[in-house]
């Protein structure tokens, strides 16, 4: 605080929920992001995947938002992906989509190029607001929907810089 004081003149008001310790605080951080953010990455410590998605759940509700999970280590991901993105579109409902990158699907990351795998979703999760699926359908994210990866610190390593740019990242690791 004090540097940034001294660099910017300001010194920035932190709110009290992101004080809060563990995962509610870290919730609270990525609902922040969220408000100005297309999409956001949450990194977890593996065996914590599961109390940052109840976590998540919670201050979605409390922002009015319901969050939907999808497991990264589902072999059919976009079709899943997809006709949750499409329910949550056609219903008007503010909809945090979150893949869960953690917990017992991180082994599922193990050698696999997060760059190739997110680079469809980078139009989704910039200014464009466009998915095209592999098989050509082009989607628009509505403005009431955003796009959420809960992930292993280890997710970056093999992500472009462009992916990384686009999502806000909370890093929720102990």
């Amino acid at each position: 605080m004090n540097l940034l004081q001294e660099i910017f003149g300001i010194v920035p008001t932190v709110p009290g929920s992101w004080t809060i310790p563990g995962p509610a605080g870290n919730a609270a951080m990525m609902g922040s992001v969220l408000e100005q953010r297309n999409g956001g990455m949450m990194l977890v410590d593996p065996h914590t995947s599961g109390e940052a998605l109840l976590a998540l759940r919670a201050e979605a509700a409390a922002r009015g938002a319901e969050l939907v999970v999808i497991d990264h280590g589902s072999p059919r991901w976009e079709e899943e992906f997809v006709a949750r993105f499409e329910q949550a579109a056609a219903t008007g409902r503010a909809v945090w989509l979150a893949t869960d990158m953690g917990g017992q699907s991180s082994h599922n990351l193990e050698g696999v190029n997060l760059a190739a795998w997110f680079g469809p979703l980078n139009t989704l999760l910039d200014d464009n607001r466009m998915f095209q699926t592999s098989s050509g359908v082009a989607m628009s994210l509505p403005a009431h929907m955003r796009v959420l990866f809960v992930a292993p610190p280890t997710a970056m390593a093999t992500m472009s810089p462009a992916t990384i740019a686009r999502l806000g990242m909370v890093d929720a690791t102990s």
